[in-house]
């Protein structure tokens, strides 16, 4: 009996064996691991996704980017900057490409007069001159005129592109767009002296953006309540506002959803006026960027791209023979060369 049932005992591991030989596959060391084949090699070195961020470094033509690069291992940030409408890239590190453009300002007509903010507190900063290209710095008084009131800027927001002396600031409460500001040091600012007194252009109003002509030093543009645009032709003497959110855009046919609706509300991140045509402009939203050729009569709805629902910062580049204006998005970085009708990726040379 007992011999009987070792005999089927081994009968059946004898079977088994060659079940297993005739038709499932022979189990491999590390079957359980999968082995990256030279595609999923290649993905590990590029951006499966991008994201960008774009400005325009100060009172230059360079472009400065930060590119978020997700890989399948890890999420890299890279710097670069181009000076050539992006023709070619260099990549920097951050505070080469990202701190010193923001906050040292050469003047273009003269180079040896710049202005920088100092951090001196927390959302605290004052304003200082230099005479010497950088070399040393002196703090300016920037008191407003005729009070015994020192500003405390919270930004640097322009050069007047032929006077050296005409510095142009802004002092922004955060809040709501319809809470009244609690100051009079609230507003866009001017100093004809270089920094040492400042008098209001915009009083008692929150300015978020500022921009003035290159070519008509007289036409500027600011951002008040964060979604409203008001342009000045007279220094800041007069006001008026012009849009985008008073503009009929069903006449651009070219907001749908769900840009539609939300562009009107959109805060207003950034303006670019064009360096040979003042009546050119163009303002950022996070949606996407408006645009006018008729000084802010009519607007249209730039959309970057198909598949872009945000947009993170936009330069506009020009000389006298080419302009390029690139725009930071949740897909990485875009360009256009034909004043934002249409759009192309730009592959940066991001290391692997």
């Amino acid at each position: 009996m007992i011999m009987n049932s070792i005999a089927l005992l081994v009968w059946a591991l004898l079977w088994g064996i060659g079940m297993i030989s005739a038709g499932a596959p022979h189990p491999t060391p590390g079957a359980g691991l999968r082995a990256a084949s030279p595609a999923s090699q290649e993905a590990r070195g590029r951006c499966i996704k991008e994201e960008a961020r774009v400005w325009k470094m100060s009172e230059s033509s360079n472009v400065g980017v930060e590119l978020t690069c997700c890989r399948e291992e890890a999420e890299e940030v890279f710097y670069f900057e181009t000076s050539d409408f992006g023709r070619t890239w260099r990549e920097g590190g951050q505070w080469d490409v990202v701190e010193s453009p923001d906050k040292i300002r050469p003047h273009p007509a003269d180079p040896r007069i710049q202005y920088r903010l100092k951090d001196a507190a927390l959302l605290d900063y004052y304003l200082e001159r230099s005479s010497d290209g950088g070399k040393t710095w002196t703090r300016v008084s920037a008191f407003l005129y005729g009070t015994n009131l020192r500003l405390r800027s919270s930004g640097l927001v322009g050069l007047h592109p032929a006077d050296p002396h005409t510095v142009y600031i802004t002092d922004h409460l955060p809040g709501s767009r319809f809470e009244p500001p609690q100051s009079s040091q609230v507003g866009l600012f001017v100093s004809r002296d270089g920094g040492d007194t400042f008098s209001p252009l915009v009083a008692n109003t929150n300015v978020s953006s500022f921009a003035i002509s290159e070519s008509r030093p007289e036409t500027m543009y600011v951002a008040v309540f964060d979604s409203y645009l008001a342009k000045s032709d007279d220094g800041g003497e007069r006001w008026e506002f012009v849009g985008p959110c008073t503009q009929n855009a069903g006449d651009c046919g070219t907001l749908t959803p769900p840009f539609g609706e939300t562009a009107y509300r959109d805060t207003i991140l950034g303006i670019a006026i064009h360096p040979r045509n003042h009546k050119v402009v163009y303002a950022e939203t996070s949606h996407g960027i408006w645009k006018t050729d008729d000084g802010g009569k009519h607007w249209c709805f730039i959309r970057v791209a198909q598949g872009v629902r945000t947009v993170d910062g936009f330069a506009l580049v020009a000389d006298e023979a080419e302009e390029a204006l690139f725009a930071g998005t949740d897909a990485g970085l875009f360009v256009s060369r034909d004043a934002g009708k249409t759009w192309s990726k730009v592959d940066l040379p991001v290391p692997k």
